[in-house]
């Protein structure tokens, strides 16, 4: 017999799904269009509703996966890709603070950063964590979902999120103020967006 918790993405895609009503009259027209061009970004974007398990993918079919979640975000408009790595030590994530005088400045973040031209995914989130951190990633386990943006300059934003192993080594930052490994529930946590969160609760 089925139990809540036993297919966790299968309980999570129902939560986050769009449930359409039913309608009977005539002025709901308007309405009706509109849930089902929600409904159609939704289908067309399941991905970012479930974990996808990178680890164990081909190298062929991680890169195809790779180019096409950047081939949509071009399609969808998106001015700028950001990729983000989730870092757990145990039950604790890895979270920079972004300096005060920066764009949200005073946030915690995950270590992210933009994509450069011509950059694989796969490149610039191994980049941007040795950058931003110091740690070299060992592995890039599971794609968590992305979440989009107005960046300070005006730009439409994408951000995609990965869950990612470490070697291990000492953090060094160089572009935030501080850096804490936190639980859900320590107060760090109060200055983290809600959209990190969402991605956070994945994990």
């Amino acid at each position: 017999n089925y139990h809540v918790g036993d297919m966790p993405n299968a309980e999570r895609f129902y939560k986050l799904a769009l449930k359409l009503p039913v309608w009977h009259n005539l002025e709901d027209i308007k309405l009706v269009e509109l849930y089902i061009k929600a409904f159609k970004k939704v289908t067309a974007n399941y991905k970012q509703l479930l974990n996808i398990n990178i680890e164990n993918m081909e190298v062929k079919q991680r890169d195809n996966f790779f180019k096409e979640l950047i081939d949509n975000a071009k399609k969808e408009g998106i001015q700028k890709v950001v990729v983000a790595g989730v870092i757990k030590e145990g039950n604790k994530i890895l979270l920079l603070e972004r300096k005060k005088e920066d764009f949200m400045g005073g946030i915690n973040e995950l270590p992210s950063g933009n994509l450069e031209q011509g950059e694989l995914l796969e490149e610039g989130l191994i980049r941007e964590i040795k950058e931003e951190t110091n740690l070299d990633v060992a592995k890039i386990k599971e794609y968590l979902g992305s979440f989009d943006y107005v960046s300070g300059s005006g730009k439409k934003v994408r951000q995609f999120n990965f869950l990612v192993s470490v070697k291990l080594g000492e953090v060094k930052l160089t572009e935030h103020s501080h850096f804490y490994w936190a639980e859900r529930k320590d107060s760090t946590f109060d200055r983290v967006t809600a959209e990190v969160k969402g991605v956070l609760e994945k994990v």
